[in-house]
């Protein structure tokens, strides 16, 4: 509905209001429903409207997606996205806590564990929008760091010892954009289009030389550090 609304604003067909409005009802009865602050979490509901009690990670889609207030998004990274009997892991952004009796540390494809490329990289836009770009870098050191570790851009990874998953897979395309996507906040430019805003981050993590180049249509940018 917030992309309707954007979409409606371009058109200028006088609707891009009414989906705003509609954006911020499924805003509303989110938090509502599934929202528990003395867990400073949201929690999923069965077809019965019984609440679950597992902990798991599509509390940073909703931050994505901007769901979350602000101070909800500075609670749930607080006390569990930086807790590491939970999320902060050796390699961060387990599927569900690793301390919940449901984890399962599968090597194949499963969301029932192990950090995935896909949050890898929405990780980025749900911190950026309630401005942790700091734990964006420290989240992007790490998965830099797993990555490298094999040269393979796989979908899943151990979350206690980084190592790569998914046995013969290398090319696993979120996660090769979630390190390109990393590599220019840290040490490079980022377009942001959609708010028609350059980016410049310069972060000389061991003293070393590097140059960036980003492209928009007949446009050029580049940085040196």
């Amino acid at each position: 509905r917030i992309a309707l609304a954007k979409i409606a604003h371009e058109l200028r067909n006088g609707r891009d209001e009414f989906w705003q409005q509609q954006a911020e009802e499924v805003r509303r009865r989110l938090i509502a429903g599934l929202w528990v602050p003395e867990k400073h979490a949201c929690y999923d509901r069965d077809r019965t409207g019984k609440r679950l009690d597992e902990l798991i990670h599509n509390n940073l889609r909703a931050m994505h997606f901007g769901i979350f207030t602000q101070p909800m998004a500075d609670a749930f990274i607080r006390y569990h996205l930086l807790n590491p009997a939970e999320f902060w892991t050796t390699m961060p952004l387990p599927s569900i806590a690793v301390n919940d009796p449901l984890f399962r540390n599968d090597r194949f494809n499963s969301w029932s564990g192990q950090p995935e490329g896909l949050t890898f990289q929405r990780a980025i836009r749900a911190l950026e929008n309630y401005g942790h770009f700091a734990e964006v870098t420290l989240v992007g050191r790490k998965l830099i760091e797993a990555v490298g570790r094999e040269d393979r851009f796989t979908q899943q990874f151990d979350p206690f010892t980084g190592l790569p998953s998914s046995p013969g897979q290398g090319g696993y395309g979120p996660t090769i954009l979630a390190v390109l996507e990393y590599l220019s906040r840290m040490h490079g430019i980022h377009l942001d289009v959609a708010n028609d805003r350059v980016w410049w981050s310069g972060l000389a993590d061991g003293g070393k030389e590097f140059t960036c180049t980003q492209r928009w249509g007949d446009r050029t940018w580049t940085l040196t550090c």
